[in-house]
């Protein structure tokens, strides 16, 4: 889910597959049936906070945005950025990595209090690295909050596809996340 307003949800995708295909074939006035939202969303958090979104992690990152006052998005796309503009209006400051840039290395962690962020899986395990670092390296407790992007069947932890490891055992993204504290998520590599 990108946005939520009185009257509609929309949703952002890269047509990447058989189903993001036919998804980009609809028009208005179709109709499709939509089953959840299932497992849980970011907890609500109050301090200084960094949304760090790679990819078309960027997408659910903006409805976020919109309901913390005091967040800066870090944005880091391959290529040219998307939705520049409408994280501006939502956000205190916006900072954007293209090409060889990594938002990891444009991140000052010390600056913040939490850390939301969706995307590729090696840019998060990244992203923890460099944060479990600073924090022990110059005391901070920046605490971060994963999105998990794993592929999903089901999507009532039934058929276990979406299986993440953690500290606490095996969990299903689908239903006990996919939002984990990013501390008990164990990144492979």
């Amino acid at each position: 889910i990108h946005d939520i307003d009185d009257n509609s949800i929309s949703f952002l995708y890269k047509v990447f597959g058989e189903g993001t295909q036919i998804f980009s074939r609809l028009k208005e006035g179709d109709t499709i049936k939509l089953e959840g939202p299932y497992g849980n969303g970011y907890e609500k958090v109050e301090g200084k906070v960094a949304l760090v979104g790679g990819g078309i992690g960027v997408a659910p990152l903006y409805l976020v945005a919109k309901n913390i006052e005091n967040c800066d998005a870090y944005l880091g796309f391959r290529k040219e950025a998307i939705l520049e503009e409408e994280y501006k209006e939502v956000c205190k400051e916006v900072h954007i990595a293209t090409g060889d840039k990594f938002v990891t290395d444009i991140l000052d962690i010390e600056k913040y209090d939490y850390i939301l962020t969706c995307g590729p899986t090696p840019m998060m395990k990244a992203l923890m690295d460099k944060v479990e670092k600073t924090n022990a390296e110059k005391g901070t407790n920046t605490r971060v909050m994963v999105s998990l992007e794993n592929r999903m069947a089901c999507g009532m932890g039934a058929c276990l596809v979406c299986t993440c490891k953690t500290q606490f055992g095996n969990k299903k993204t689908c239903k006990d996340g996919p939002v984990f504290w990013g501390e008990d998520v164990i990144f492979n590599g």
